[in-house]
């Protein structure tokens, strides 16, 4: 789990095990909080259900993943659930959404509120946060999301668990262009 602090809102990229210290790191913010799922893989959910910020009816929480190889929202709902989860869905007073990403969308967080937009260029603003996403299928099975993160005139991007397999895509390349962090790793 990766966590970024902006002065609009808490992201983190996926729920690893390292998601457990989130809660201690960020406390008490009134910030709303956005979980971006890459792929849903063991090994970028495993902590979630250890995120004991979700359970908090106060939390501001948001989550996002990608609506491939199913449908996001029922993943979710059909995994996290006994006998794995001790909480049913209907219990959890978080999330207050779930976005299914299939690539292409973004999110836009503007005066505390949480929007989806379709594919696009958004105008940038020190009071915006904008997270877009593409799909690549440099990562086996069923692809991976890979987010950007806009704000403040900065640009972070997150990348995890893609094969490139010798050669980066145009497509991923202009995503990548011109940030100012790369968050990736490969095989």
């Amino acid at each position: 789990s990766v966590l970024v602090e902006t002065p609009h809102v808490f992201v983190i990229f996926d729920a690893g095990t390292g998601i457990v210290n989130v809660p201690s790191i960020i406390k008490n913010s009134p910030l709303p909080i956005i979980l971006l799922f890459s792929h849903l893989h063991l090994d970028h959910i495993i902590g979630y259900p250890f995120f004991t910020s979700q359970i908090n009816p106060s939390t501001d929480l948001y989550v996002a993943g990608p609506n491939f190889p199913s449908d996001f929202f029922k993943f979710m709902v059909d995994t996290f659930k006994s006998p794995i989860y001790p909480v049913s869905w209907g219990q959890i007073k978080s999330p207050k959404m779930i976005f299914a990403l299939d690539g292409g969308e973004s999110l836009i967080i503007y005066k505390g509120r949480v929007s989806l937009a379709e594919k696009g260029d958004f105008e940038h603003s020190d009071r915006k946060v904008i997270i877009s996403s593409l799909k690549s299928d440099a990562h086996p099975e069923d692809g991976v999301l890979i987010y950007s993160l806009r704000f403040s005139g900065k640009k972070i991007v997150y990348a995890t668990d893609v094969e490139w397999k010798g050669k980066l895509d145009r497509k991923t390349k202009n995503f990548m262009k011109d940030c100012d962090i790369l968050i990736h790793d490969a095989q």
